[in-house]
């Protein structure tokens, strides 16, 4: 691929049902600059923006960036304010493969 061109890969979240400020919390944890603008966020990272429109739930991304990365942050956001709101205590770790798990237990 030519240095000067720029691909963009495509990922939706359900418009009616993310929290846009839980999915740039989750971005900002994972170390994206997040804008948020009155139609939704602008993503910057490494020199590269992305966007997601609040209205249709889209997000546009350079294809160079891991999707699942987004769809991450925002899980790791809800789980968190879930656990908040229910008086529970997550702890969060990295298991063999890789992958981040999170142990929630209920408070007594």
């Amino acid at each position: 691929m030519p240095c000067d061109s720029v691909e963009r890969t495509q990922v939706r979240f359900l418009a009616k049902s993310t929290d846009m400020k839980l999915l740039a919390k989750g971005l900002q944890a994972h170390g994206y600059s997040v804008q948020v603008l009155a139609t939704g966020l602008r993503i910057t990272k490494y020199g590269q923006s992305g966007t997601y429109d609040a209205k249709t739930g889209q997000l546009v991304l350079p294809q160079s960036w891991d999707s699942n990365e987004f769809k991450r942050a925002y899980s790791e956001q809800v789980v968190a304010s879930q656990a908040e709101a229910n008086g529970w205590q997550v702890e969060w770790r990295t298991n063999e493969a890789g992958n981040v798990e999170a142990e929630v237990t209920k408070r007594v």
